[in-house]
């Protein structure tokens, strides 16, 4: 691996949860998913220059996870990741790469918004890039609120400072959880 090339690559952080089915083999297979080469949306299959790989850099330990908004479900297990992706990427490719892998393993859309998921991911920072449009917004817009992502985040990246100058340290002080060894409560 050249690491001068890392330099010019974006870093993406990712989240992922899942609270149907084996949990524990989905997060696996996720983050296993996310560094396999993918063809983007538009690119002519089969072209060698088509390919993006991400690289992923590090994957937080697994916590279990009180549902959030929709009490009456299973706990999840949730997780963070942090991606380089190439400079011929962009925030939307790695965006729909994760729903084309939320779709592989088993991700049905129309459970509701907060309901039971065999697997989520939600790209939640790209880089520095601030993003709001009909698909995407960047960073997430409910990271800052939601201790099951900011608690793996900070594991992986405890200096991390968001693209308006707020340590993810200082937004998780500001909320109200309680954590049990590997089990967070909201």
């Amino acid at each position: 691996m050249q690491w001068a090339g890392l330099r010019s690559m974006a870093t993406a952080y990712i989240s992922a949860g899942s609270n149907t089915g084996d949990s524990a083999a989905l997060l696996k297979r996720a983050v296993c998913l996310l560094s396999e080469p993918f063809v983007p949306a538009g690119a002519v299959s089969g072209q060698q220059a088509g390919h993006v790989s991400l690289t992923v850099t590090a994957v937080s330990s697994v916590y279990r996870t009180e549902p959030q908004h929709v009490k009456d479900q299973p706990f999840f297990r949730n997780l963070v990741v942090r991606v380089y992706c190439p400079p011929e990427c962009c925030a939307g490719i790695v965006l729909n790469r994760l729903l084309h892998i939320e779709t592989l393993l088993g991700r049905v859309r129309n459970t509701g918004r907060f309901g039971p998921r065999a697997m989520d991911l939600d790209l939640l920072l790209y880089g520095n890039t601030i993003l709001d449009d009909e698909r995407l917004t960047l960073p997430h817009p409910r990271m800052v609120d939601r201790a099951f992502v900011l608690v793996p985040l900070a594991e992986i990246e405890p200096e991390l400072v968001l693209p308006d100058g707020t340590a993810v340290s200082t937004l998780l002080q500001r909320l109200c959880f309680r954590q049990v060894g590997d089990t967070i409560f909201q």
